[in-house]
């Protein structure tokens, strides 16, 4: 979707979310309503963060409670206090994603109002769990309409992974709202404290585990991406070529003289060195490149959609930003640190993850070639030079040796 589309977009929505507050109307402000919007805050202080950048918070039963017990004004009430939740976790969203994601809220939430009141059945659980599903149905159409009207086929790849990763998620929404709309019918306050308790205890338990596999992708000394990182987000760069012919550039770089620096000064000054090195290259990429440890001292950088030439200028930019400034160790030592680096750009030198690789390593060992052999002829002593005794001075003269004579 274009930006101009985009914002035509937001409009449409805000008009609509607008006239679903007028039919909602404004909710009943009491005791119960206050517990429903702090229980929304706890649990969205402990979201979950699936694949692909997907939020997921568990509130929706929280939702349906309100719209039980007090009408739909309360259920828009609720969902749209959740939606200002992520807008403020979430302060680089631009005007126009605020008041989309504002507006889908407010019509998935009387999207679900309307099915509660509507669903004939004397069960409120029945009601509850479809007014439920209504309101997922409702807010992830609306999320892949948008994505799939992008120009950027980049949230289209992450799609499907991150609506299955939240399947069962939504399954335990369902359930739980269900469950909720059952009590607040009663009303049992203590059955609908204790199903908030077990969505806040599960919410914390899989934020845990979310946050464990973002770690294993995690070098943990450098603070960049490890080797498992690097081997799904090039994936991820092939799948984008394959799919939106979106052209990416690989770049392998590796620290000149490393093992020097272990023998010499100790492997924390090694350790010292990986880490400047690292903050540098992650200080100096572009926005959404990737920097990557992929060996002892060997990084890597991702730089999607770049063009051949741009993609040589970059390697030169970081390895001049490498070796600008000295390093200083922790025993006040300062040291030159250069890097070897080699790239390979995506398709004209591969379009597979075995070839871009491949081509990359053999420029890097050309480069690491030339290094050497520019260290080996810096290091070597100056011939001697042959003393012819017709040009030599006399000393103490300052004339050559004939003229002294």
């Amino acid at each position: 979707m274009s930006k101009h589309m985009r914002s035509v977009y937001a409009i449409v929505l805000t008009a609509l979310a607008l006239a679903a507050w007028i039919w909602a109307g404004l909710p009943r402000f009491d005791a119960v309503l206050l517990f429903l919007f702090l229980g929304i805050l706890l649990l969205d202080a402990y979201h979950l963060r699936l694949p692909g950048g997907l939020t997921y918070a568990l509130s929706l039963p929280l939702v349906i409670a309100g719209l039980a017990y007090s009408g739909p004004g309360a259920a828009l009430f609720l969902a749209v206090a959740d939606g200002l939740v992520r807008i403020v976790m979430n302060p680089r969203w631009s005007w126009t994603r605020r008041l989309i994601g504002l507006s889908q809220a407010t019509l998935a939430g009387a999207l679900a109002a309307w099915i509660y009141l509507h669903v004939p059945s004397p069960l409120a659980a029945v009601a509850g769990g479809v007014a439920a599903l209504g309101f997922l149905v409702a807010n992830v159409s609306m999320v892949v309409l948008m994505v799939l009207t992008d120009p950027d086929p980049s949230p289209r790849l992450r799609l499907r992974s991150a609506l299955s990763a939240t399947f069962q998620l939504q399954v335990l929404e369902i359930v739980s709202s269900a469950v909720m709309a059952y009590e607040m019918a009663a009303p049992n306050f203590l059955m609908v404290t204790l199903v908030l308790v077990m969505l806040f205890a599960f919410s914390l338990t899989s934020h845990q585990l979310i946050l464990a596999r973002f770690e294993s992708r995690q070098d943990r000394l450098t603070r960049v991406w490890n080797l498992r990182g690097f081997a799904d987000d090039i994936q991820i760069s092939l799948d984008l070529y394959h799919q939106a012919k979106k052209p990416f550039g690989l770049i392998l770089m590796d620290i000149d003289a490393f093992k020097s620096v272990n023998d010499t000064y100790g492997h924390d000054a090694g350790n010292d060195v990986l880490q400047v090195v690292a903050q540098r290259l992650r200080h100096h990429v572009r926005p959404g490149d990737g920097v990557y440890r992929v060996g002892g001292e060997e990084f890597a950088i991702i730089l999607p959609d770049i063009q051949r030439g741009p993609l040589d200028e970059r390697m030169r930019h970081l390895q001049e930003a490498v070796r600008k400034e000295p390093i200083s160790l922790s025993d006040g030592t300062a040291l030159e640190i250069t890097v070897s680096a080699g790239a390979a750009w995506c398709p004209e030198d591969g379009e597979d993850y075995e070839s871009l690789f491949r081509r990359a390593d053999q420029a890097l060992y050309r480069a690491k070639e030339r290094w050497y052999a520019q260290r080996r002829l810096e290091r070597r002593p100056e011939p001697p030079v042959e003393k012819n005794p017709f040009f030599s001075s006399e000393p103490g003269t300052g004339l050559p040796y004939h003229q002294a004579r």
